[in-house]
């Protein structure tokens, strides 16, 4: 946390699942999508509002094609 009210948030995600139609096996998996990465900031608004807003980046290509903005709502009731 940076103070009480904003959070740098960052995270990787990597991407190891079958290719084409391996239903019912475990031999084949490869990486068909791109492993990602995000950074972004969380801004609490009140108690049970929060805001975040951050990028989401390729990590074996950096290139803005494969590149977007995010951002969040969440509501807690």
């Amino acid at each position: 946390m940076i103070n009480d009210l904003i959070t740098f948030k960052s995270s990787v995600q990597f991407d190891w699942n079958q290719v084409g139609d391996q239903v019912g096996t475990l031999n084949e998996f490869g990486n068909n999508l791109d492993n990602i990465g995000n950074l972004g900031l969380s801004f609490s608004l009140n108690k049970n509002m929060t805001f975040a807003s951050g990028v989401n980046f390729s990590l074996e290509e950096a290139s803005l094609n494969r590149t977007a903005i995010i951002s969040s709502l969440n509501i807690t009731i």
